[in-house]
């Protein structure tokens, strides 16, 4: 298991946020990740320039996820 905390805390650049999307689609695959953020789901695609990219991602975490909303 992988716990990564405060995923997009800060705006990351587009080669960070390629960076992460090649990490967790590779990790995704062999290990179980818990991601912990403060920002909402559906906020995330406003986070980089290449919205596609972020909502793609978005979909596939949450394809085989189970969300936990603490307030």
């Amino acid at each position: 298991m992988l716990i990564i905390d405060d995923v997009f805390y800060l705006a990351p650049s587009d080669e960070e946020l390629t960076t992460f999307y090649k990490a967790i689609t590779f990790l995704s695959e062999t290990h179980s990740l818990v991601i912990v953020t403060n920002r909402k789901l559906f906020g995330w695609k406003d986070m980089g320039a290449d919205r596609h990219l972020v909502e793609t991602k978005r979909k596939r975490l949450m394809g085989n996820a189970q969300l936990i909303h603490l307030k």
